[in-house]
């Protein structure tokens, strides 16, 4: 395969600032979310070549198979440009050196001089917003969707649809409507490119998401970190390596056994207004189109919704337990307020089988866990709490379902 990006010697000493002695789930350490068993904090991990993970805790190793393993750590926020996405869904922070008959050169953060083909680039953002919310919007505004032309947007808010021909570091040349443009660097916000082929597809699905410090998200078929060497292999079958020491602060599976329900079709879904504005669902965003934020951290898988709401998904004999975390979603600036529940449908009849607190804009989302024994469905519910509806953009964080062999379906095994 010719689309490398970089293959170079790598080092990476993989231990990360000291622990903060705090268990809590969301205590600002980097927490180790397991199948089973509570929740730990871990300054640093390894993963060896055969997918064992050890974490370092208060100085010792703690060993875990990677199919005991959900998440460690948050993404980082990326606020600074410029930003390359490719079309594998991955996000790398670094500086564009040039652009020339289809071929991208970039000098990256983390992996050095680095070089794509025009079909593995999304987009390109020079100058990202300062608010979060802008950045996510416009970040979505270059993604969404497959458009076959080219766009760049300016800083004046005009969007130009072309072809993207030429690149340097302080110039952009632009094709549109048989005449070549030339705009200077810093007129530029971002620049997306068209995909002729939307059905084109990476050869393996990431099966891990890892992320780093400077907010460089990599979406990787396999990753392996040891004492001398950071390795991972992209789904197009590229291999990413280190050439000296950084800052990882997020891991996260994304293996089959790990249902996530961002990535299935609900039986149904229903929202009830309170007035006449109705919402949507959204899958790994809030349901006002954003990242997901809770807590003041960044959560790369979820469901978005907005009271009332109620989403029913079919299971089947292999789903054994249903884990999630709830909360309001950051950007409401601490508004709104909601209750959650869980019901299961056992025989023909619908059953409670959790419930929460009123759930408060601000609060630090809370961990749910769920048996799904004889259950031939879920339904994930959020009611108004006080003030009708009023800014209640509920979250529901890394909702997955638990299969049989990840040994999960016994509550009282949920122990240290």
């Amino acid at each position: 395969m010719t689309r490398a990006l970089v293959q170079q010697p790598a080092l990476l000493m993989l231990l990360l600032a000291a622990a903060l002695g705090v268990t809590s789930v969301y205590a600002q350490s980097p927490q180790v979310i397991p199948l089973r068993g509570v929740p730990f904090a871990a300054s640093g991990v390894r993963i060896g070549a055969d997918g064992q993970l050890a974490f370092l805790v208060d100085g010792q190793s703690r060993t875990m198979p990677a199919d005991e393993f959900v998440r460690w750590g948050f993404p980082a926020e990326a606020t600074r440009g410029p930003q390359l996405f490719t079309r594998d869904g991955s996000l790398l922070v670094g500086e564009v050196v040039s652009f020339a008959d289809d071929r991208l050169m970039a000098l990256l953060d983390l992996f050095g001089e680095a070089r794509f083909e025009r079909d593995q680039l999304a987009a390109i953002v020079f100058q990202p917003p300062g608010a979060a919310g802008d950045r996510d919007r416009l970040m979505f505004d270059l993604l969404d969707g497959t458009p076959e032309a080219d766009r760049v947007l300016l800083v004046n808010g005009d969007t130009l649809t072309g072809t993207i021909r030429e690149l340097t570091g302080d110039r952009l040349s632009f094709e549109l409507q048989g005449s070549t443009v030339e705009l200077p660097i810093g007129r530029v916000v971002a620049a997306a490119f068209g995909q002729a082929d939307s059905s084109a597809q990476s050869d393996a699905p990431p099966r891990w998401l890892v992320g780093f410090e400077d907010g460089t998200l990599l979406r990787v078929r396999s990753v392996m970190a040891t004492d001398e060497a950071f390795e991972v292999v992209l789904p197009d079958g590229d291999v990413l390596r280190f050439d000296a020491p950084q800052s990882l602060t997020f891991l996260q599976r994304l293996a089959a056994s790990l249902h996530y329900l961002s990535d299935r079709e609900p039986y149904s879904f229903q929202h009830d207004a309170f007035l006449d504005l109705a919402w949507p669902l959204r899958a790994d965003r809030n349901v006002a189109g954003g990242r997901l934020r809770a807590g003041g951290h960044l959560y790369a898988k979820g469901l978005g919704v907005h009271s009332a709401a109620r989403l029913v998904y079919r299971l089947d004999q292999q789903h054994r337990r249903f884990q999630a975390a709830v909360a309001i979603d950051d950007h409401t600036d601490g508004r709104g307020s909601v209750v959650f529940r869980v019901f299961l449908l056992k025989g023909q009849e619908w059953q409670p089988a959790w419930n929460s607190r009123m759930v408060r804009g601000g609060d630090p989302p809370v961990p749910v866990s769920v048996d799904l024994a004889d259950a031939r469905a879920i339904a994930l519910v959020v009611d108004f709490a006080d003030r009708g509806d009023q800014w209640d953009r509920a979250n529901w964080l890394d909702a997955r379902l638990i299969g049989a062999a990840d040994g999960s379906s016994d509550a009282a095994k949920e122990t240290p």
